[in-house]
């Protein structure tokens, strides 16, 4: 469920028609990525690197780069039920809102995706950088391995080339040029070391960081792992050389050999960085075996984490429905048709059904959103507020579910959530109602789909006959609005409250001396409000 759930996530193509959707997610997902690291990180940074458990470190430090990934990624949900959720359709309004106020809302959503384009365009153009730094990487190595002499020697092969270049280690291949010369102790003791980083696969997780940083460029904490695990590297290699040779003889020959700006870029090198930090490292007293403990405070933060960014209370790919009323089990209503027997009926497919009346358009998105539109349209002009309903007070969402056919037509339509009042009814009168539809696609033939509604029935009290689309003038009202708590004055002393009022509030209001609109804030605005839609 929690794979399907991710997929659903991030390759639905319904989502992803919409570029807004994928802007907010990758942008809202990065976000969320750098706090998980952050947490993790800092547990590394106050616990953990100063033990002398670098086998323990480097595993903590992968698979918290792993979590900080995957946890934000994750979309469970806490009312998923045992079936895969059906396409949740978008939310309609009845009794308050006209069909313009929808469009325009939707509109005024969209205002920051300039912002949110731009930001998404440099993050693509630094992964372009990245990645190419990481090619140019590769190649380097791969020049080096093509013009060299080559040796099998325990396991490994050794590359002997004529480049000056410090020996460093590549997967199973150890690189040595021939313009480096040591003595033969201080060659075994390097190529010990090299040996290390090739033994215990270290060249695996120099490239695994590569790769993620440079999707994750922007995350300043992917560089503190970077620095993090390389020197855990060393400090393994380091621990390896030092079991059969002597440690301060070694640690002069890390001293006396140190060249800096001679490595290869996305290698390991005896001679790389942080050479005080390893000398200390190998002198200082085994850390104890109950420090080992120290590992466990990375439990509560998943738990933390997977609590802040995977778990929700939402409705199976949709936006979010902020009614406790209508989230509870007891105040439920479910009502059916009588489902046909037949082809099975999916709850993902690879090409949506849409609702009619947008064939013409040969653009994918256009049509899709035509599509949606147009069924707003038939749905705010067709369902009624129930008198019963109105005569109960009953404001709340209705969450009804519908299949589109094989050949466009819908059938089994039911009330999954709310429904007091007729209101139930209401919406399933008229989603019977409907029109045939384009019939969803799967391995191209046509399939069944099931859909999912929201409703929200709200009371409206203003006359009908009056345009609630335009503004009114206070003269245009048949009563003034009055100040909280003059409701038992008479009408002129009620008029002369509110001036009194108003004068008092005027007065305290300051000019600000040159105003500054801050685009980060209206951009996370923005942001908050439409993930939820396009998680």
């Amino acid at each position: 469920m929690i794979l399907e759930d991710l997929r659903m996530r991030v390759f639905d193509p319904h989502l992803l028609l919409k570029s807004s959707h994928l802007q907010i997610f990758i942008m809202s997902y990065l976000l969320e990525v750098t706090l998980c690291w952050a947490v993790f990180y800092g547990i590394y940074y106050l616990l953990l690197g100063r033990e002398t458990f670098f086998r323990w470190n480097r595993w903590y430090l992968l698979a918290t780069l792993m979590f900080g990934l995957v946890i934000p990624a994750l979309n469970i949900d806490l009312m998923a039920s045992t079936k895969s959720p059906a396409y949740l359709l978008q939310p309609i309004t009845v009794g308050v809102q006209q069909l313009e106020a929808i469009v325009v809302t939707s509109s005024k959503a969209g205002e920051a995706i300039d912002f949110q384009a731009v930001m998404l365009w440099i993050y693509w153009m630094g992964v372009l950088v990245a990645l190419a730094r990481f090619a140019y990487g590769l190649t380097q190595i791969h020049r080096l391995y093509h013009h060299s002499e080559k040796a099998t020697a325990h396991g490994y092969c050794l590359v002997t080339t004529a480049a000056p270049h410090l020996p460093f280690s590549f997967f199973r291949n150890l690189f040595w040029s021939k313009n480096f010369v040591v003595s033969e102790e201080d060659r075994r003791s390097i190529m010990r070391h090299e040996e290390a980083h090739i033994f215990q696969r270290h060249s695996f997780d120099v490239v695994l960081l590569e790769v993620v940083a440079a999707l994750a460029w922007c995350v300043p904490f992917v560089y503190f792992y970077k620095k993090a695990l390389k020197t855990t590297h060393e400090y393994l290699a380091d621990d390896y050389v030092t079991a059969g040779f002597n440690k301060k003889q070694y640690g002069r020959l890390l001293l006396r050999q140190s060249h800096p700006g001679m490595q290869v870029a996305i290698s390991n090198s005896i001679f790389s960085s942080q050479i005080k930090k390893r000398i200390v490292m190998m002198t200082k007293t085994k850390s104890s075996q109950r420090a080992t403990w120290k590992y466990l405070a990375a439990l509560p933060a998943v738990a933390m984490l997977l609590l802040a960014f995977s778990f929700s209370e939402k409705l199976p790919n949709g936006p979010s429905l902020p009614d406790n009323q209508f989230l509870e089990p007891e105040n439920s209503l479910v009502l059916t048709d009588t489902v046909p027997n037949g082809d099975e009926v999916f709850n993902t497919v690879e090409e949506m059904p849409r609702f009619p009346g947008c064939e013409d358009l040969k653009d994918v998105a256009q049509r899709n959103e035509c599509a949606q539109k147009k069924l707003m349209e038939f749905l705010f002009n067709n369902v009624k507020f129930p008198k019963e309903a109105k005569e109960k007070g009953f404001t709340g969402l209705v969450l009804a579910k519908f299949v589109v056919d094989q050949d466009g037509s819908i059938y089994d339509v039911g009330i999954l959530k709310g429904g007091e009042g007729g209101s139930g009814e209401e919406v399933m009168r008229v989603v019977r109602t409907m029109p045939k539809w384009v019939p969803g696609k799967k391995g191209g033939k046509p399939v069944r789909t099931e859909f999912k509604l929201p409703v929200r029935f709200a009371l409206d009290d203003t006359p009908t006959s009056v345009d609630t689309s335009k503004p009114l003038n206070i003269s245009d009202l048949d009563e003034a609005p009055i100040m909280a708590g003059c409701e038992t004055l008479a009408k002129e002393e009620r008029k002369n409250a509110r001036s009194k009022s108003l004068r008092r509030i005027f007065s305290k209001i300051k000019y600000p001396p040159r105003p500054v609109k801050k685009a980060w804030k209206a951009w996370w605005s923005s942001s908050s409000s439409l993930k939820k839609t396009a998680v």
